[in-house]
């Protein structure tokens, strides 16, 4: 492309573009963090070079926002494991986002030694459901804890989870789904043998356990 390309003029009472942003910087981290999206998804996938990929599509303008947004010496942010724009944005180099799914060796999870047959993962479900069932019972028990210290409605949690986050059911419905006294058993059980204050059975899900309640089923 040649030429010099000449911005449209904003319309009357269009918002003036914010100066405190670097919106090159902004455009390309967006673009990065698609990039490496897509190698993972099209390529290192089927090569079987990664486990897992969690895409941050849609994500990125608002997590790469956030970044350019701390900057004082007491700031702070907490990363999850699609927060690899808002990880970009704060320093992480594209060499150490591709290496963290390829793990340390950078070449994968299977032996890559000439000759070298790649084995088939195992499948467990056993193993597969224990998983679930404690990853489930966790998040049920924070969602509790937001109904409990009135940070949201059971209704607004479960639309969250639902619409944002795209769960196939609100957490709240699934503890209902499982029962609450069936929930309790497994944070307990969690928090026992682990004694981590993350497995913490929440005060209202004990309480809603013991008179056999629901969130839903019981809120009226």
């Amino acid at each position: 492309m040649t030429g010099t390309l000449t911005p449209p003029t904003p319309s009357a009472g269009a918002a003036a573009v914010n100066p405190h942003f670097d919106w090159k910087r902004i455009a390309y981290l967006v673009l990065a963090s698609r990039g490496i999206d897509d190698t993972e998804e099209k390529k290192l996938i089927p090569e079987k070079k990664v486990v897992y990929q969690f895409s941050a599509r849609g994500h990125e303008l608002a997590q790469i926002i956030l970044g350019s947004l701390l900057d004082g010496e007491h700031d702070a942010a907490g990363a999850y494991y699609r927060s690899r724009p808002l990880l970009l944005t704060l320093g992480l180099s594209l060499e150490d986002a591709f290496a963290g799914p390829l793990r340390k060796s950078g070449r994968g999870y299977y032996d890559y030694a000439p000759g070298a047959i790649a084995a088939n993962p195992k499948e467990d479900r056993a193993l597969g459901n224990r998983i679930l069932d404690r990853i489930v019972a966790m998040l049920i028990n924070e969602a509790a804890d937001a109904v409990l210290f009135r940070v949201a409605s059971a209704e607004d949690i479960d639309t969250a989870m639902t619409k944002g986050v795209n769960y196939p059911r609100g957490l709240l419905a699934w503890a209902d789904e499982i029962g609450t006294p069936v929930v309790l058993g497994r944070i307990e059980s969690l928090h026992s043998e682990y004694g981590e204050d993350r497995y913490r059975p929440n005060a209202l899900l004990r309480r809603m356990a013991a008179e056999g309640k629901s969130f839903f089923k019981d809120s009226d």
